[in-house]
């Protein structure tokens, strides 16, 4: 917020237009005299649409800020192309239209954290539905599970071997191609239920020890992200759990995972090591999927005095 010349305060903020993001193509102005009252400006900038005032891009907004300089009015503004990064326009009102808006050269501004996409627990519901009532196969039925319950990630998923089953002591091992650490899974008895009735009445006498492969002669290891994509798109769309703007595939059922993990309250070093993450800094992004916790982050708004300082 700014206090400019006319005593006004001013808030310049963008809005949530995409689902997952917290960003939007336009900036709008809130001013008020006395905190309590406030009047909004929409469109005072923008990327696309009306009041579009840049030439060199349609990136979404984020972070403005504003100041007043020698009668003028100048606005930052953040960009989510990493390309692109921060740029300025400039007004002769504090409630724009900020017009002829540049670039500004050499200067990076942070990268915005998207908020990770999970499946509500209707989809949840309707999923387990799906499986509950043998309405797909076994081998997709077994990746789906080991996906949600462990968060294993496409590449490692296609490479398992039937060795990797410990059937004695309920883990899967194995070394992930993306860090080279060897991981141990637990495997717990939903998985190990549907892998079982997927060795048992559906894979292929295959000439090789891949754990699951293709239904089709010569039924060959799956191969690629894309084949793990589509069978978590064909599973979703039994469950008609829409795509919307998320993502999918194995990167959506991995989000699941370490999401339950932190609602159950599981420390992050553990959520790390079963991840497979080498710095365990990177888990705590999934600490933004529990909104019941977050809340309880949320500071109280009383004590802030409702004046404004000429």
């Amino acid at each position: 917020a700014r206090q400019m010349p006319d005593g006004r305060v001013y808030v310049y903020g963008s809005r949530d237009e995409p689902t997952n993001v917290w960003c939007s193509h336009t900036y709008d102005v809130l001013s008020t005299s006395d905190l309590i009252n406030w009047d909004v400006e929409q469109f005072s900038f923008a990327t696309k649409g009306i009041g579009k005032q840049v030439d060199y891009t349609d990136q979404l907004l984020y972070a403005p800020d504003c100041i007043y300089h020698n009668g003028k009015y100048y606005l930052y503004y953040c960009l989510t192309n990493e390309k692109e990064d921060e740029g300025v326009a400039v007004s002769s009102s504090p409630y724009g239209p900020f017009k002829e808006g540049k670039a500004i050269a050499g200067i990076h501004a942070p990268r915005i954290k998207r908020i990770i996409p999970i499946l509500t627990d209707e989809e949840l519901n309707r999923l387990n539905t799906l499986i509950t009532n043998g309405e797909i196969t076994f081998r997709d039925m077994a990746i789906v599970l080991m996906g949600l319950s462990s968060g294993i990630r496409a590449c490692d998923l296609i490479k398992l071997k039937l060795s990797d089953v410990d059937w004695s002591n309920e883990t899967i091992t194995f070394r992930q191609s993306k860090t080279g650490n060897v991981v141990c899974i637990p495997l717990i008895p939903i998985v190990g239920n549907a892998v079982t009735k997927y060795l048992v009445n559906e894979r292929p006498n295959a000439k090789n020890d891949f754990l699951f492969v293709r239904q089709l002669a010569p039924f060959e290891p799956l191969s690629g992200h894309a084949t793990c994509y589509k069978v978590v798109e064909r599973v979703f769309k039994l469950a008609e759990i829409k795509k919307d703007s998320r993502i999918f595939g194995m990167h959506m059922l991995r989000h699941n995972a370490a999401s339950a993990m932190v609602k159950k309250s599981v420390p992050i070093e553990t959520i790390a090591a079963i991840l497979g993450h080498a710095n365990p800094d990177t888990t705590d992004i999934y600490i933004t999927t529990d909104e019941y916790k977050l809340k309880e982050c949320a500071l109280p708004m009383t004590g802030i005095s409702k004046e404004v300082n000429p």
